[in-house]
């Protein structure tokens, strides 16, 4: 809206607009954490109680059930989807709206600054959204914790950095 509405930001984007955003994104953010680690913690667990991860990540945890855990890898596909590619796709759909935006600019110098712009905002997307969903939206049997930790490590830390 900032980018492609520029005079009419104000106007689009009122203090309502910005709160009812905020209590959506928490909100369903909240749900999909409480449904994850719900029926994460009601399976039974084997020892040894040692998470082969930094942290407790769903996949790494699940390892550790002694039950059958297809449901919860299901489950893991569809948060994922909802959590993940509807998101990216939301970001996708509006960096559409921002280039061609971008492309009416008249100077190819206001148009290098603003794909310039973009572009870090577009590499921190790519590097957090890649191996979130390569974490979360593959099959339980292709669980490899070394690649786990990497893809973790890339997805919180570096991200978070840029």
């Amino acid at each position: 809206v900032a980018i492609c509405f520029p005079l009419r930001y104000m106007l689009l984007m009122s203090h309502s607009i910005c709160v009812t955003m905020i209590i959506v994104c928490w909100s369903i953010s909240i749900a999909g954490a409480l449904i994850l680690t719900v029926f994460t913690m009601h399976l039974p667990y084997c020892g040894p109680y040692k998470i082969n991860h930094f942290f407790c990540e769903v996949p790494a945890v699940l390892k550790l059930a002694c039950a059958d855990t297809s449901f919860n890898d299901r489950l893991d596909f569809i948060l994922g989807f909802i959590l993940l590619l509807v998101p990216l796709s939301l970001i996708l759909a509006s960096y559409v709206f921002i280039f061609a935006s971008i492309f009416r600019i008249r100077s190819a110098q206001g148009r290098l600054k603003s794909f310039s712009t973009c572009a870090s905002h577009v590499t921190v997307v790519t590097m957090f959204y890649g191996p979130a969903i390569i974490m979360y939206m593959r099959p339980g049997s292709w669980y490899d914790p070394e690649r786990d930790k990497k893809l973790a490590l890339f997805y919180n830390v570096v991200s978070g950095f840029l």
